[in-house]
């Protein structure tokens, strides 16, 4: 249930940064950003809390290691 609260919340995250480009009016297009966001808010941290600890910690070190690397490539460019 935890991996399926997540997959709704990715999806609605990043169906965010599409809805701009569609053929809609502006206040339908705050209306479903906003719709979205509270969707991937809502679906999000109950998938985290039902995958428990682990999960969490595997997250955090895949985004430790992600830091880590945009550090070096950024100290490459210098």
């Amino acid at each position: 249930m935890g991996l399926i609260l997540i997959a709704i919340s990715t999806i609605a995250w990043t169906g965010v940064f599409f809805v701009p480009f569609l053929p809609l009016e502006n206040i339908l297009k705050v209306s479903t950003i906003a719709g979205l966001i509270i969707i991937g808010e809502v679906t999000g941290y109950p998938g985290l809390a039902l995958l428990g600890k682990d999960a969490i910690t595997v997250i955090n070190d895949k985004f430790d290691r992600l830091k880590l690397f945009f550090n070096m490539k950024s100290d490459r460019g210098q």
